[in-house]
């Protein structure tokens, strides 16, 4: 049987062929179960190798090609005629992925519910330490994965009080490359520029950076409370931010440094839960916005952005968002933060967010921007290590995605990768 699996920009596109006898198939604890259409080709394809051979690669590359991937990739992926080809490995390997034929639905059926967030991966200086941390104070449980040459990792699950869907936990998976370690100096420099900062402004001083708008956010809950306490008197890093005109939130977030990330988590309104040094910014933020209905424990994912507009446009349209009222101004003024909000059906908000007023220096975040598209080239099938950065969601058919990627006006090549014999993403 040969099954396609499709993505779409800022995910992945994988292919997985499988064999229709044998006794194999996936691992029934598969973390992420995404399907649609498939071709079945019996005898083409042995999964105990997971090799593809030449007669399955031609149906997967004329299946490609159907959806704009150009016969030039599917012949790097599958370059030979007579014997079977391995599909290129890339350092995308956090997920076990489950293509589960029960829950194909047609091309639109997925609109109603949208995507479902399932969790994140992110860069670590050590992923090990990182998930303790989550384990010891968050009611984190270890998620097994396996090894890999050159590259460190380390994921838990959270438990149900830290979850936004109440059938799907958060998967957080910590990654450390050795290109992160050594052969990209700039990103270990950020990990500790951020830690540093964070450090700075625990201790009383205040000190802000952009990338502490990269966080995920949970609605402030006596289980969660105690859970960010618990980090606190272990000696966690965090601070309270209150801002300036925000009567939503009087008592102000707490936000926390996962440790060894570029990360972190929020909790709203904690400030008066934790002892924790607290700060007002008046960085524009307005009294009214946002949605009024809070949905789940885990509530929201914000990042920062060069750009709000643009990454707002393609939530939308992408994505399958809405656009929700922003308490930020949505065009950029001098010393305001500006903030573009979004609403999946499921009630998650993404929130992209320019803080211009927390920069070293005027051109900070663009020049940040800058190091990051300098090393990406997804159109040529390279993952770069900054790619680790990302928010995993589930779905229950690509197919919409696809429809609308190829729709889309803005420049998205989506990247096929493959992890492993059986594993895909």
């Amino acid at each position: 049987m040969f099954r396609v699996l499709l993505a779409g920009c800022g995910a992945v596109m994988a292919a997985h062929c499988s064999a229709t006898s044998g006794g194999g198939g996936h691992d029934e604890s598969s973390l992420l179960q995404i399907s649609l259409a498939t071709d079945e080709l019996e005898g083409f394809v042995d999964e105990s190798d997971g090799m593809v051979y030449s007669a399955a690669g031609a149906v997967f590359c004329s299946e490609f090609t159907s959806y704009g991937l150009s016969y030039a990739v599917c012949d790097k992926l599958c370059p030979s005629p007579n014997a079977p080809q391995q599909l290129d490995q890339t350092a995308l390997m956090q997920l076990n992925v489950q293509v589960d034929k029960a829950r194909q639905k047609k091309p639109g059926s997925d609109v109603e519910h949208g995507p479902v967030p399932l969790g994140y991966t992110m860069l670590s200086l050590n992923p090990k330490a990182t998930a303790e941390h989550f384990i010891k104070h968050y009611g984190a449980t270890a998620a097994p994965l396996p090894r890999l040459s050159g590259i460190e990792r380390a994921a838990v699950t959270l438990p149900p009080e830290l979850s936004h869907s109440p059938t799907l936990l958060p998967l957080l998976v910590f990654i450390r490359e050795e290109s992160s370690a050594t052969g990209e100096p700039n990103i270990t420099d950020c990990l500790l520029r951020t830690a540093r900062t964070m450090a700075i402004a625990a201790g009383g001083e205040f000190s802000y950076t952009f990338r502490f708008d990269n966080h995920m956010a949970f609605q402030h809950e006596e289980a969660v409370v105690g859970m960010l306490q618990s980090a606190f008197e272990d000696g966690n890093p965090m601070i309270g931010i209150w801002h300036a005109k925000d009567d939503r939130t009087p008592a102000g977030n707490v936000d926390a440094l996962i440790p060894d990330t570029m990360f972190l988590t929020q909790v709203k309104g904690a400030a008066e839960d934790v002892p924790v040094f607290s700060y007002q910014q008046d960085d524009c933020r307005a009294e009214t916005g946002g949605s009024d209905v809070v949905v789940g424990h885990w509530y929201k994912s914000t990042f920062w952005v060069a750009d709000p507009v643009a990454a707002g446009r393609f939530a939308v349209s992408v994505l399958g968002a809405s656009y929700i009222d922003s308490q930020y101004p949505s065009k950029p003024l001098p010393n305001c933060t500006q903030a573009i909000w979004v609403l999946w059906p499921s009630g998650f908000q993404l929130h992209f967010v320019r803080a211009s007023g927390y920069q070293r220096y005027p051109t900070e975040i663009s020049d940040a921007m800058r190091d990051v598209l300098s090393s990406r080239d997804i159109a040529a099938g390279v993952f770069d290590v900054l790619m680790h950065e990302s928010l995993m969601v589930s779905v229950a058919s690509l197919d919409p995605y696809i429809e609308r990627l190829a729709a889309f006006d803005g420049d998205c090549p989506w990247l096929l990768v493959r992890s492993g014999p059986e594993d895909l993403a």
